[in-house]
């Protein structure tokens, strides 16, 4: 309508899982009406469609536009809404752009598009606090695990010292399984005892990260 800013929305979704706010979105807007932009602002939820209610209210993104008539820079989402966000679920980011007076008019796109957020590491589980037992041979396994029920996994790792928090200077770190796509790995998972070192104690790491980088 020739009373209303427009919007060009380019961005339908953000398929990055997010661990920082570093997401620039392509939602532009532009005005014919004489009256130039003013303002655009952005809210989200966690349920499409307005239905339910807002994890970040109506928050002013970029103010101060007049007198232009064209906006078409990638943006960021402002920093409180993205700290409101909700982890390991959609949060669907509404616009709302308004032109300047005398109209003051606006238009509203609704989940104009998707932020999926994980800033949480991934969780590691230990129930081996170690292993008393002089081993002869190869095979124990161990029970440490992983779980990330956010954006998943991407790798699941160990390492060996003859020093608590000596680094992986008997063994780099390796990986323990396949984990890519997964949210848990749980199964006990055996070392590489032929590299250990006999007659002392081998202090074995792990450590994970998940695809949000974190």
């Amino acid at each position: 309508s020739p009373l209303f800013p427009g919007i060009n929305n380019f961005q339908t979704g953000d398929a990055a899982w997010r661990r920082t706010n570093r997401g620039l979105y392509q939602v532009y807007f532009q005005d014919t009406t004489g009256f130039h932009l003013d303002k655009f602002q952005v809210s989200a939820s966690t349920t499409a469609g307005g239905l339910g209610s807002d994890v970040a209210p109506l928050t002013d993104v970029i103010i101060g536009l007049n007198p232009a008539d064209i906006y078409n820079t990638p943006w960021a989402l402002p920093a409180s809404v993205f700290n409101s966000l909700i982890e390991g679920v959609t949060n669907y980011i509404t616009v709302k752009v308004f032109n300047g007076p005398p109209l003051n008019s606006f238009t509203v796109l609704q989940d104009a598009f998707y932020v999926q957020k994980d800033t949480t590491a991934p969780i590691i589980v230990d129930t081996q606090t170690g292993d008393d037992v002089a081993r002869f041979t190869a095979g124990t396994t161990y029970t440490v695990g992983v779980n990330d029920p956010s954006s998943g996994l991407t790798a699941f790792q160990y390492s060996a010292s003859l020093t608590p928090g000596g680094g992986a200077t008997l063994i780099g770190w390796t990986d323990i399984a396949v984990v890519a796509n997964t949210t848990s790995y749980t199964t006990p998972w055996p070392v590489d005892f032929a590299a250990l070192i006999s007659g002392v104690t081998n202090y074995i790491s792990v450590r994970s990260w998940d695809t949000a980088g974190a």
